[in-house]
Protein backbone atom coordinates (compact mmCIF):
# COMPACT_ATOMS: atom_id res chain seq x y z
CA UNK A 1 0.00 0.00 0.00
CA UNK A 2 1.50 3.32 -1.02
CA UNK A 3 1.87 5.78 1.60
CA UNK A 4 -0.11 8.78 1.78
CA UNK A 5 0.85 11.93 0.26
CA UNK A 6 1.22 15.17 1.85
CA UNK A 7 -0.73 18.15 1.51
CA UNK A 8 2.28 19.81 0.19
CA UNK A 9 3.16 17.80 -2.44
CA UNK A 10 -0.68 17.80 -3.71
CA UNK A 11 -0.08 21.46 -3.90
CA UNK A 12 3.31 21.31 -5.29
CA UNK A 13 2.27 19.16 -7.83
CA UNK A 14 -1.05 20.62 -9.05
CA UNK A 15 0.62 24.29 -8.74
CA UNK A 16 3.44 23.17 -11.71
CA UNK A 17 0.69 20.96 -13.87
CA UNK A 18 -1.00 24.37 -13.65
CA UNK A 19 1.84 26.47 -14.94
CA UNK A 20 2.61 23.81 -17.18
CA UNK A 21 -0.61 23.20 -18.76
CA UNK A 22 -1.51 26.91 -18.69
CA UNK A 23 2.23 27.55 -20.85
CA UNK A 24 0.64 25.10 -23.46
CA UNK A 25 -3.02 26.45 -24.16
CA UNK A 26 -1.00 29.98 -24.06
CA UNK A 27 1.19 28.64 -26.66
CA UNK A 28 -1.41 26.67 -28.32
CA UNK A 29 -2.91 30.59 -29.62
CA UNK A 30 0.34 31.66 -31.12
CA UNK A 31 2.04 28.27 -32.96
CA UNK A 32 0.33 25.35 -35.21
CA UNK A 33 0.63 22.47 -32.43
CA UNK A 34 -2.52 22.78 -31.32
CA UNK A 35 -3.58 19.07 -30.55
CA UNK A 36 0.08 18.20 -29.20
CA UNK A 37 0.14 21.11 -27.07
CA UNK A 38 -3.66 20.73 -25.75
CA UNK A 39 -2.95 16.71 -25.41
CA UNK A 40 0.08 17.83 -23.16
CA UNK A 41 -1.98 20.22 -20.91
CA UNK A 42 -4.69 17.11 -20.92
CA UNK A 43 -1.80 15.12 -19.16
CA UNK A 44 -1.10 17.56 -17.04
CA UNK A 45 -4.73 17.46 -15.76
CA UNK A 46 -3.96 13.95 -15.69
CA UNK A 47 -0.84 13.73 -13.45
CA UNK A 48 -2.58 15.85 -10.83
CA UNK A 49 -5.65 13.60 -10.75
CA UNK A 50 -3.37 10.25 -10.63
CA UNK A 51 -1.14 11.75 -8.15
CA UNK A 52 -2.60 14.38 -6.00
CA UNK A 53 -6.55 13.45 -6.53
CA UNK A 54 -9.57 14.91 -8.30
CA UNK A 55 -10.27 17.94 -6.16
CA UNK A 56 -6.21 18.98 -6.80
CA UNK A 57 -7.46 18.39 -10.25
CA UNK A 58 -10.29 20.34 -10.84
CA UNK A 59 -8.56 23.22 -9.47
CA UNK A 60 -5.52 22.52 -11.54
CA UNK A 61 -8.24 22.66 -14.36
CA UNK A 62 -10.17 25.83 -13.27
CA UNK A 63 -6.72 27.59 -12.03
CA UNK A 64 -5.34 26.83 -16.40
CA UNK A 65 -8.67 27.78 -17.27
CA UNK A 66 -8.96 31.07 -15.64
CA UNK A 67 -5.50 31.92 -16.96
CA UNK A 68 -5.71 31.19 -20.75
CA UNK A 69 -8.88 32.87 -20.72
CA UNK A 70 -7.54 35.89 -19.06
CA UNK A 71 -4.57 35.83 -21.62
CA UNK A 72 -6.70 35.48 -24.62
CA UNK A 73 -10.45 35.21 -23.94
CA UNK A 74 -12.66 33.27 -25.87
CA UNK A 75 -10.01 31.38 -28.08
CA UNK A 76 -10.15 28.08 -30.14
CA UNK A 77 -7.11 26.85 -27.05
CA UNK A 78 -9.92 28.12 -24.23
CA UNK A 79 -12.68 26.21 -26.20
CA UNK A 80 -10.97 23.57 -26.74
CA UNK A 81 -9.31 22.95 -23.78
CA UNK A 82 -12.40 23.94 -21.60
CA UNK A 83 -14.91 21.63 -23.85
CA UNK A 84 -12.35 18.68 -25.08
CA UNK A 85 -9.41 18.37 -23.45
CA UNK A 86 -9.60 19.16 -20.17
CA UNK A 87 -13.02 16.86 -19.45
CA UNK A 88 -11.16 13.97 -21.16
CA UNK A 89 -8.72 13.79 -18.68
CA UNK A 90 -11.27 13.33 -16.08
CA UNK A 91 -12.63 10.82 -17.96
CA UNK A 92 -9.08 9.41 -18.84
CA UNK A 93 -8.35 8.97 -14.99
CA UNK A 94 -11.89 7.30 -14.30
CA UNK A 95 -10.97 4.65 -17.19
CA UNK A 96 -7.65 4.22 -15.95
CA UNK A 97 -7.47 0.61 -15.13
CA UNK A 98 -8.67 -0.47 -18.37
CA UNK A 99 -5.71 -1.75 -20.35
CA UNK A 100 -5.79 -2.35 -23.99
CA UNK A 101 -3.47 -5.40 -23.34
CA UNK A 102 -7.30 -6.85 -22.46
CA UNK A 103 -10.08 -6.80 -25.00
CA UNK A 104 -12.73 -6.47 -23.10
CA UNK A 105 -11.55 -3.17 -20.97
CA UNK A 106 -10.51 -2.10 -24.43
CA UNK A 107 -13.59 -1.96 -26.12
CA UNK A 108 -14.83 -0.44 -23.05
CA UNK A 109 -12.34 2.29 -23.52
CA UNK A 110 -13.01 2.98 -27.02
CA UNK A 111 -16.72 3.04 -26.78
CA UNK A 112 -16.29 6.07 -24.04
CA UNK A 113 -13.99 7.74 -25.91
CA UNK A 114 -16.33 7.45 -28.85
CA UNK A 115 -19.04 8.97 -27.10
CA UNK A 116 -17.48 11.67 -25.65
CA UNK A 117 -15.95 12.64 -28.72
CA UNK A 118 -19.22 12.95 -30.26
CA UNK A 119 -20.52 14.90 -27.08
CA UNK A 120 -17.37 17.19 -27.25
CA UNK A 121 -17.92 17.32 -31.25
CA UNK A 122 -22.35 18.41 -30.71
CA UNK A 123 -21.58 20.54 -28.22
CA UNK A 124 -18.80 22.54 -29.93
CA UNK A 125 -20.95 22.49 -33.43
CA UNK A 126 -23.78 23.99 -31.41
CA UNK A 127 -21.14 26.89 -29.50
CA UNK A 128 -20.38 27.84 -33.23
CA UNK A 129 -23.75 27.62 -34.98
CA UNK A 130 -26.51 28.61 -31.96
CA UNK A 131 -23.75 30.99 -30.14
CA UNK A 132 -21.92 32.50 -33.04
CA UNK A 133 -18.71 31.80 -31.13
CA UNK A 134 -15.75 32.47 -33.35
CA UNK A 135 -13.08 29.71 -33.44
CA UNK A 136 -9.61 29.84 -35.30
CA UNK A 137 -10.53 26.54 -37.54
CA UNK A 138 -13.87 27.18 -39.72
CA UNK A 139 -16.12 23.84 -38.14
CA UNK A 140 -19.30 24.94 -40.06
CA UNK A 141 -17.01 25.40 -43.07
CA UNK A 142 -15.67 21.87 -42.66
CA UNK A 143 -19.00 20.48 -41.86
CA UNK A 144 -20.39 21.95 -44.84
CA UNK A 145 -18.20 20.67 -46.99
CA UNK A 146 -17.89 17.06 -45.85
CA UNK A 147 -21.08 16.61 -44.23
CA UNK A 148 -21.57 16.53 -40.51
CA UNK A 149 -22.35 12.64 -39.88
CA UNK A 150 -18.85 12.22 -41.93
CA UNK A 151 -16.97 15.15 -39.63
CA UNK A 152 -18.15 13.20 -36.94
CA UNK A 153 -16.79 9.30 -37.99
CA UNK A 154 -13.08 11.05 -39.04
CA UNK A 155 -13.40 12.83 -35.14
CA UNK A 156 -14.61 9.67 -33.49
CA UNK A 157 -11.52 7.74 -34.95
CA UNK A 158 -9.12 10.50 -34.64
CA UNK A 159 -10.27 10.50 -30.76
CA UNK A 160 -10.20 6.78 -30.11
CA UNK A 161 -6.71 6.76 -31.56
CA UNK A 162 -5.48 9.99 -29.86
CA UNK A 163 -7.12 7.99 -26.92
CA UNK A 164 -5.02 4.54 -27.33
CA UNK A 165 -1.67 7.38 -27.44
CA UNK A 166 -2.38 9.47 -24.68
CA UNK A 167 -3.58 6.40 -22.27
CA UNK A 168 0.04 5.08 -23.02
CA UNK A 169 2.22 8.25 -22.67
CA UNK A 170 0.08 8.94 -19.28
CA UNK A 171 1.02 5.69 -18.02
CA UNK A 172 4.90 5.84 -18.95
CA UNK A 173 4.72 9.31 -17.44
CA UNK A 174 3.47 8.33 -14.33
CA UNK A 175 5.97 5.64 -13.77
CA UNK A 176 8.35 7.89 -14.20
CA UNK A 177 6.58 11.03 -11.69
CA UNK A 178 7.06 9.61 -8.03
Amino acid sequence: MPAPVSSTKKITVSAVATALASVCIILTNFIPLRVTLLMFAAGCFYMVFDKAGIVYGLITIAASILISFFTKPFSSAFFLTAIVFAPYSLIAYFMRRLYYTHIKSALIRLAVAAVFANLAFCALYFMVKLLAVSLDFAVMDIVGRLGYALVALILTVFFMLFDVVFNQVVLRLGKLIK
